[in-house]
């Protein structure tokens, strides 16, 4: 197991040498201040503190007007999230409440931070089913923590008494990963600064919040992989998989820990990713048919789809934002005839 309070580079033991790579080490995650925001007069170039507080107190207000607006009417949020956070400093870190714990968010980075400071639990998609399937005690991995938003989520469904392994290989995320574990004190989370695959290599990961496995020559940064089998040793309960269209990968190297605990399987699939590996929807279920008896499809519910009356209803009296495919078959065959190219989830599991 890799510790995470090694930024700077990541390892594991093989055949009894000890392998390494060097990656980008993070930045320092510290919240900013209303003294670290900087802003320049155009023509003087110079910086005040007095800019520099004003220009702070202005951002705050905004960003509570923002989430005192978005809960109120919770449309646009898109649009409204441009809005408040424009012109940040980067980086711009912060905090919020998420799930019990304080969520560690670089604004600066990306819409998905920015729509979690707004939205809070509300922007994950599948928290309903996480909801239902996740309890006390569980042991829970999560591959492709991000920066760790699902890990707080777990945290506060299995208690104490259970355990989180997360796996990131983005540089980039483990800074906010990271600090969401260690600023919560969350003990009971191994952290793997790996990614996983079919088989041990050094792959690249592209750079941004949506990290990913990356054409050789064109990531951020080379980073050890390893089957997922290779690093859960123990039994495990739950598996949560979003990576970018590599899931057949990390399905077939994780195929001996799944026929071994049988795990409740939560799968994010990307249609119009799959193919960039060499893979399609079909051929990952089918392998899942191997070992699950009960596999079900959900996707998000569609605005236009739905009259004014319920699209209301849904934003206010319910959490969940997914609904149950019918279908599933025929969607998968319009997945990979290239005419359903938007993301779902599905749960495998034996019943």
């Amino acid at each position: 197991m890799l510790n995470w309070k090694d930024s700077s580079e990541s390892s594991w033991q093989k055949n009894g040498e000890r392998k390494r790579f060097a990656n980008p080490t993070p930045v320092p995650f510290i919240e900013i201040r209303m003294s670290d925001v900087k802003t320049r007069d155009a023509k003087t170039k110079d910086v005040t503190v007095a800019e520099s507080t004003l220009n702070w107190s202005n951002h705050r207000i905004r960003w509570t007007i923002g989430r005192l607006f978005n809960h109120l009417f919770r449309v646009a949020e898109v649009s409204v999230a441009q809005k408040v956070f424009r012109n940040l400093p980067s980086p711009c870190l912060t905090t919020r409440n998420l799930f019990g714990y304080r969520m560690h968010l670089d604004l600066s980075r990306s819409l998905s931070q920015q729509l979690l400071y707004l939205m809070g639990e509300r922007h994950i998609t599948e928290r309903a089913l996480i909801n239902e399937h996740v309890k006390p005690g569980m042991s829970v991995v999560d591959v492709g923590a991000n920066i760790g938003y699902h890990v707080l989520m777990f945290a506060q469904r299995i208690g104490g008494s259970g355990r989180i392994t997360a796996i990131e290989p983005s540089p980039e995320n483990l800074t906010e990963l990271k600090a969401n574990i260690s600023g919560n004190t969350l003990k009971n989370v191994d952290l793997y600064e790996i990614a996983v695959g079919s088989r041990e290599t050094t792959v690249e990961v592209r750079g941004g919040i949506n990290s990913g496995i990356q054409t050789e020559g064109q990531g951020i940064a080379a980073v050890d992989m390893k089957p997922l089998s290779e690093v859960v040793r123990e039994k495990c309960d739950f598996i949560k998989i979003d990576v970018d269209g590599y899931e057949a990968e990390v399905v077939e190297g994780a195929f001996d820990v799944l026929r071994r605990d049988r795990p409740v399987l939560l799968l994010e699939l990307h249609p119009h990713l799959l193919p960039r590996f060499g893979s399609n929807v079909q051929t990952v279920v089918a392998r899942l048919r191997e070992i699950y008896n009960h596999i079900e499809g959900y996707d998000q519910f569609r605005a236009k789809e739905d009259s004014v009356i319920r699209r209301v209803l849904r934003r206010y009296a319910v959490p969940d934002k997914l609904r149950a495919i019918d279908e599933l078959d025929s969607v998968i065959e319009l997945a990979d005839a290239d005419q359903h190219n938007w993301t779902f989830w599905i749960i495998a599991r034996n019943v």
